[in-house]
């Protein structure tokens, strides 16, 4: 379905491959916005370069390495099955990309996660919805079977701007890492596989680097690298949600602003009848928002 999203040049014999790329659906079925309703597209100047998932009311989790650029050239466009047209569209306030990003020699990411702060809340209806996270440690089992989403291309030739969707099981760290080891310096802490490991056939490629790998209907991980497009014994690399769950915390779930609260309070008070509206009732209304905001949900 897709091969992950990061593109690696590897020399080899005076040619340069594009060894590694995470980020399209390659094997999978058309899908839609409504089963998956928190599956977002980043758009830079207008054209689709990652996927991400929506978490709460004001914020996006991705890859770090879909965003690189300005927030003034991002835009989310969420609630949609088709990547360039319906849904709604977002401006991006704020970028913040792990402090630890980094590349290595091969240009492998590890730490790849970032998050998207918006300037304006989503509105929650059946097609704009946020995903429960795994919890900071959970483990994510081999064999477990996962299921993955995205925008990006299809095959190696070209996009398809449907959302697809396709389920594939968690491949063990250790014969990840064995996998990646001479062609790619291995996989680093923080990071979990995933494919057919044998037959391959399934996988993200690109332009769905950034987006959802779930478990359960909560989100395990976020497509990240890999090598060519659901090669065999060449699982996808995804960001273990898990083990960056601390920090997603501490940025959406812990700072929440008073400011974020107050406009979120304002915007459903204004939807609302003022001749119905008493004090207890606006008080439900505040915790709902507490609740959305800090995450109490998720």
């Amino acid at each position: 379905m897709f091969s992950s999203l990061v593109m690696i040049n590897l020399i080899v014999a005076a040619n340069t491959d594009n060894l590694f790329s995470h980020g399209r659906i390659v094997g999978g079925e058309d899908a839609t916005i409504e089963t998956y309703p928190y599956q977002i597209s980043i758009q830079e100047y207008g054209s689709h370069i990652c996927g991400g998932s929506i978490i709460s009311t004001y914020w996006v989790l991705t890859a770090g390495h879909c965003v690189k650029s300005d927030p003034f050239n991002l835009n989310i466009r969420a609630g949609t099955s088709i990547r360039d047209k319906n849904g709604t569209i977002h401006k991006v306030d704020n970028i913040i990309r792990h402090q630890n990003y980094f590349e290595n020699s091969y240009r492998v990411p590890s730490n790849d996660i970032a998050l998207l702060k918006l300037k304006e809340p989503f509105v929650f209806d059946k097609t704009h919805q946020p995903i429960k996270l795994f919890q900071a440690a959970e483990e994510t089992a081999p064999g477990v079977e996962a299921i993955i989403t995205g925008f990006g291309e299809t095959n190696k030739w070209g996009y398809d701007g449907q959302l697809q969707t396709v389920s594939i099981p968690i491949v063990s760290k250790e014969l990840c890492n064995k996998a990646y080891v001479d062609i790619a310096g291995g996989i680093s802490e923080g990071q979990i596989c995933a494919s057919y490991y044998e037959i391959g056939r399934k996988d993200s490629c690109q332009g769905d680097s950034g987006g959802p790998l779930t478990i359960n209907g909560r989100l395990a991980g976020i497509s990240s690298w890999g090598y060519d497009c659901a090669k065999p014994k060449y699982p996808g690399v995804y960001t273990e949600v898990a083990a960056y769950r601390n920090w997603i915390d501490e940025y959406v779930f812990e700072q929440c602003l008073l400011w974020d609260l107050f406009s979120y309070v304002m915007m459903l008070y204004s939807k609302l009848d003022y001749v119905r509206i008493v004090i207890k009732f606006l008080m439900k209304i505040y915790i709902l928002a507490i609740r959305i905001c800090s995450g109490v949900w998720m």
